[in-house]
């Protein structure tokens, strides 16, 4: 088992990586979003099964258990913001309105996660999203680890939804102008194009896997980056690329309320 040192190297150069500055100078706070009002389903479909609409059916009481790695941390989004960062789990409650109990680690992997499960009570709903701290440690077993833990929730009796973790935003390329010696490429904006790179691979991995599994999947990226509504649709607010990372609150705020669009409570 790596020291809790080697495991937060990786974590640590991550939360400078995603937290760093892009977009200019910090924008004007805005209201927040409002929650989404949880829908209504029946007793009998309490369980690991998800619904024909492929949502989670929880008791009024019941207690989400979020597992995962960078995104959901605190301390990750921490170079963003002065104070404590709302975690992704802090921003679930909010939605929700439950119990949500946050085994998160900065830096962990998917491996670690399934490990921490086994030995843990994973609540009534299990929320997993799983990626960077998988990318910076370039795990080998990622699509494994992803099917144990889904498996090991449905026999605790839990249902799961699966998060995919949201691309760093990468800035464009500079122009490279014929005849003249190719600019220099900032450091870290090629470490961030690197991270993208190794994610959105395991993105991959984890919509295949959730269907599969019998889970359901929330697509980060499209939940940040929306695409356009029909005409009589009421466009959600687009977010601009620092309020896109996946350490802005912004951020947590609106994919915790894509969760909760999933999961229904029994009456």
């Amino acid at each position: 088992m790596p020291s809790r040192i080697h495991r937060c190297a990786p974590a640590l150069t991550l939360a400078l990586l995603l937290g760093a500055c892009v977009g200019g100078p910090p924008k004007p706070r805005v209201a927040a979003e409002p929650a989404p009002k949880l829908r209504v389903g029946a007793r009998d479909q309490v369980g690991p099964r998800l619904t024909n609409y492929g949502e989670a059916v929880l008791p009024p009481s019941g207690v989400i258990t979020v597992w995962s790695d960078d995104l959901t941390s605190a301390e990750a989004g921490a170079p963003q913001a002065k104070g404590k960062v709302p975690s992704l789990a802090d921003e679930l409650a909010k939605a929700t309105g439950l119990k949500v109990v946050d085994h998160s680690a900065p830096g962990q992997t998917a491996a670690e996660g399934l490990a921490a499960l086994a030995a843990a009570d994973a609540g009534n709903l299990v929320v997993i999203c799983y990626g960077y701290g998988d990318a910076a440690r370039k795990t080998a077993d990622f699509r494994a680890s992803i099917d144990g833990l889904i498996r090991l929730a449905h026999t605790r009796g839990a249902p799961v939804i699966v998060l995919t973790e949201p691309l760093p935003i990468v800035p464009a390329l500079p122009a490279v102008v014929p005849g003249e010696k190719a600019p220099k490429v900032n450091p870290v904006d090629a470490q961030r194009r690197t991270v993208s790179i190794q994610v959105k691979a395991l993105q991959d991995i984890v919509r295949a896997a959730g269907p599969v599994d019998g889970a359901a999947v929330v697509d980060a990226d499209p939940v940040l980056s929306p695409p356009a509504p029909s005409p009589k649709a009421q466009p959600p607010r687009i977010l601009t690329d620092r309020e896109k990372e996946p350490t802005s609150p912004l951020a947590r705020a609106r994919l915790a309320h894509a969760i909760a669009g999933h999961i229904e409570l029994a009456r």
